[in-house]
């Protein structure tokens, strides 16, 4: 019954439509009347079911009431549901700008590009979304596959009204921002979700717009960059052609189709069998349009001819189509037609050409074709590119480059002259199962030794040395290319201008142009510190002072005179010392070393002829021409490089000085530096006194420990703990930063246990005399004797007392040094402490 009321009304409507004027008020009548079209509807359907409706007031107060049951009810059937859990904050707000370097990076790229390239983007070209103009070939390469959901990620968010005005950088691109990504739809869009202070967005974006922190950025860059560029030109001509479809077609000037060559057309086509019922209409229009088209066509061969006027100059200038160099004068022509041309024998030169020229064998032409196309794969190979989106070890470094170099000889050793050596043998081969070919020079590749080989008449060796001389071309073109590319890359990662202002602060100047800034990227290697293996001299500058001078006095009258030297000579100081990992000597090696092997590896590539004539062996290999050190700019390159990366490891050993100050330290010995500073006096084995068996003088432990403890909190203050910037390198300090706090610590650690052993033999010393007095008293006197000596010993009782009390408390003062400074002691040793500590209270007792 629904589908048949929808018909009556959608036929209703075609039939409205086709008298319908096109006017603004018609088509803004047309929409407002779309409820009248559902209304319409639903009467048409009770009218088919016949219902009939009586709105009464009765009816509207029985709907009223239905409502009210019916959201009661789905009030019951909500509060039965399970209750949802609150939901999470998301993972950009958690963690705040933690995120945000990707976003960051390309926004900063981005606004650069743009400032270099100000014409790519106007307030035209805009208005087309961006993503119109991505290419299908980096989907493959910047695949959203296998990516664990959700994921951080970074989304161009376009700015709202599509001018440059708008943009946040005024440049009409949009902006980057941090997102999460948090579904990939069935048509391949994207799904993420934006997050502010006050709200979160979810927006569904195409791939382009999104750049996950997994992807290759420089790829995502290139993406980017083509699509402006694409959308640039797409608009540029669409404006060319547009201005070129408007133009006014003038008689006078093109012509154009007549109504009788229109005629001739027609009944020409309408002659043949097949077109005998050509139907006049679509002659008309198919016509038509050629005449159109071939209007268009002379018009633009008008405007194009006639582009060095002002006004189509201005014009083409503004679209950017074409080079600078398409509207240059042409030279004038030189005038060697007017000089004679000497006679020669033409016979004699075109019976040579057909015997012995290359030009005139198409196994040869077809050969050099082949020969160049592996040329031009290789023309533009670059054999080391450094890469890296985190700092290298010098290790790592050395792998890297050692990897890149092992592709590359094999790319340019093997797979090149195999390749090149087997496109001119098979069509050699070809050419010779012809034997129409064999009329003209003819190649003969079957040759099995060498002296056949270069004593044979046949053209093959020349031939083959032609082609090692292109091959030589390629070579030296890209060794060169690839040399400068490095050597330039290595440049600019020196750069940098470094001022060390003590050892947690270096300020690095980068140039704008730097490839840190333009690409992002981090220092090219990371370094530590280390304790040299082997012992050093710490006081060298101070022994060469001292030699210089005491050299200075012996040449002095007093020396001839055979008088003592009154300069004391200085003793060597010998010691460990603080060094990097790795030298700085190492670091320039492993980038030179790149230098030399570019040129080196590649001296010995192999002559073609190899490859051709494969069932010859040569005893003597040959090989194709390249590029060797000896060559001035190679030199030149190799001394600028040199010069680079010197001038950027010297501020390295300004700042491994800021270290010296901790050399002394270093090489204390612990145990003999304490005995040193401490006084510590021990009781005489064969006194009887009661004194205490070891005593420490306190206020030199405490202020040695309170000492060490304030150079703790100032190596804690002074020395980073995160890697510092100094330019090309990234330095690691925590590690001599550790070593020092550990050294400090185990001095304070080594002070209190000696002295906490000191308070346990004080503790076990009392407690022995404690049980002598007791034993003393304990004891029967059985004679006079006996009880007199008794009497004495109860009456010089308070003396030994006090003594022992006076000792108790030095114990006493002893144990407070180490509870001052929370030093963990055995139970037992707390247990005999105040037993020691009551026991004169319990003999009273």
């Amino acid at each position: 019954i629904f589908i048949t009321a929808m018909k009556k009304i959608r036929a209703t409507n075609k039939a409205k439509l086709k008298s319908l004027e096109w006017t603004d008020e018609a088509i803004e009548q047309l929409t407002y009347s779309a409820p009248q079209v559902l209304t319409a509807v639903a009467d048409e359907v009770d009218k088919v079911m016949g219902i009939s409706v009586v709105d009464t007031m009765e009816s509207k107060i029985a709907r009223a009431q239905q409502r009210k049951l019916e959201a009661e009810q789905r009030e019951i059937k909500k509060a039965k549901m399970p209750q949802k859990l609150n939901r999470q904050d998301s993972l950009l707000a958690l963690q705040g700008n933690e995120l945000d370097h990707l976003p960051r990076r390309l926004n900063k790229y981005f606004a650069h590009y743009l400032d270099q390239n100000p014409n790519l983007i106007n307030n035209f070209n805009s208005m087309f979304p961006l993503d119109y103009y991505d290419s299908s070939t980096y989907d493959e390469v910047l695949s959203f596959k296998n990516v664990s959901l959700p994921a951080e990620a970074a989304c161009l968010m376009y700015t709202s009204g599509g001018g440059p005005e708008v943009s946040p950088r005024s440049k009409g691109l949009g902006n980057w921002q941090s997102c999460k990504l948090l579904e990939i739809t069935s048509d391949g869009l994207l799904k993420v979700e934006t997050s502010s202070i006050l709200y979160d967005d979810i927006f569904v974006l195409p791939s382009m717009l999104v750049c996950l922190e997994s992807m290759n950025f420089g790829t995502y860059l290139d993406r980017i960059c083509d699509a402006l560029k694409r959308r640039h030109y797409a608009v540029s001509l669409c404006k060319y052609f547009t201005c070129i479809r408007n133009m006014p077609v003038n008689e006078r000037i093109t012509s154009t189709m007549t109504h009788k060559q229109f005629e001739r057309i027609y009944f020409r086509a309408a002659s043949m069998d097949k077109l005998l019922g050509l139907n006049a209409d679509v002659a008309n229009t198919e016509i038509d349009e050629a005449k159109r088209e071939f209007e268009i066509v002379m018009n633009k061969i008008i405007f194009d001819a006639n582009m060095l006027s002002s006004t189509n100059y201005a014009f083409f200038k503004s679209l950017r189509l074409a080079p600078s160099s398409l509207f240059t004068v042409p030279t004038s022509a030189p005038l060697s037609g007017l000089k004679p041309v000497p006679a020669y024998n033409m016979k004699a030169k075109m019976a040579y050409h057909k015997s012995n020229s290359y030009l005139n064998s198409r196994a040869a032409v077809a050969s050099l074709q082949g020969l160049l196309k592996e040329n031009n794969n290789m023309i533009k190979t670059i054999l080391i590119n450094i890469e890296y989106t985190k700092t290298f070890t010098l290790e790592k470094f050395e792998r890297y480059m050692g990897e890149q170099m092992m592709a590359a000889v094999r790319q340019m050793k093997q797979d090149w002259p195999s390749k090149a050596g087997s496109a001119i043998r098979h069509c050699i081969a070809r050419e010779q199962e012809d034997p129409a070919s064999l009329t003209c020079v003819v190649y003969d590749i079957s040759l099995r030794n060498v002296f056949d080989y270069d004593q044979s008449k046949n053209q093959i060796k020349s031939f083959l040395e032609r082609n090692n001389l292109m091959m030589s071309d390629v070579l030296k073109e890209v060794v060169k290319n690839s040399l400068c590319h490095y050597a330039k890359i290595v440049q600019q990662f020196c750069a940098c201008e470094v001022i060390v202002l003590d050892v947690k602060n270096i300020q690095v100047n980068i140039p704008a142009d730097s490839i840190y800034k333009t690409k992002v990227l981090p220092p090219l290697f990371s370094v530590a510190f280390r304790i040299a293996a082997e012992d050093h001299v710490l006081n060298g500058p101070e022994l060469d002072e001292n030699k210089k001078l005491i050299a200075a006095w012996m040449r002095t009258k007093e020396a001839e005179n055979g008088e003592k030297c009154p300069i004391p000579k200085l003793a060597p100081v010998v010691g460990k010392t603080f060094e990097y990992s790795y030298s700085m000597s190492d670091f320039k090696n492993a980038l030179l070393k790149v230098h030399k092997w570019i040129v080196s590896d590649f001296k010995d590539v192999h002559h073609v002829q190899k490859f051709v004539m494969e069932k010859i062996y040569f005893p003597h290999p040959r090989h194709i021409p390249s590029v060797t050190e000896d060559l001035p700019w190679v030199v030149e390159s190799y001394k600028a490089t040199e010069a680079a990366i010197d001038k950027a490891l010297a501020p390295l050993s300004v700042y491994l000085q800021f270290f010296k100050k901790y050399e002394s330290f270093v090489n204390i010995d612990i145990s003999q530096y304490i005995a040193t500073r401490i006084s510590v006096t021990t009781k005489d084995p064969e006194s009887s006194e009661i004194e205490l068996p070891v005593s420490v003088n306190l206020v030199q432990l405490i202020a040695l420990i309170d000492e060490h403890l304030a150079q703790i909190k100032d190596i804690e203050e002074s020395l980073p703990v995160l890697p510092i910037e100094c330019g090309l390198l990234l330095v690691e300090v925590v590690s001599v930063r550790n070593l020092l706090l550990e050294k400090h610590r185990k001095i304070i650690h080594n002070i209190l246990t000696a002295h906490g052993e000191r308070t346990v033999l004080i503790g076990q010393y009392l407690e022995e005399e404690f049980k002598k007095i007791n034993r003393n008293l304990s004891r029967r006197p059985e004679n006079i004797e006996e009880l007199t000596e008794m009497e004495e010993y109860v009456n010089g009782l308070g003396n030994l007392l006090t003594t022992l009390s006076n000792c108790i408390q030095d114990m006493m003062a002893y144990q407070r040094v180490l509870d001052t400074y929370k030093f963990k002691t055995e139970f037992d040793s707390g247990l005999l402490l105040w037993q020691g500590f009551a026991a004169p209270t319990k003999g009273a007792a």
